[in-house]
């Protein structure tokens, strides 16, 4: 039974070397910056947030400013 745990253990080990080796070895081999950013970095938007949400007039700043100090 101990043999079989013992082999199990490293089986898991040498597989996850393995993955974690091959990751590293992409990443060194890359010829330039832009052939690691392509390899290794998530697609993602380029989207801001809502612009609407994002500014208020001068005057409710002001207003919300006040109240803050106030409070």
């Amino acid at each position: 039974m101990t043999e079989i745990l013992l082999t199990i253990a490293l089986l898991t080990t040498l597989i996850l070397s393995y993955l974690e080796r091959k990751d590293l070895n992409n990443r060194l081999m890359a010829k330039d910056l832009k052939d690691l950013k392509d390899n290794t970095q998530k697609d993602e938007p380029n989207q801001l947030e809502d612009e609407e949400n994002l500014y208020i007039p001068l005057e409710d700043a002001r207003e919300v400013i006040e109240k803050d100090i106030d409070a």
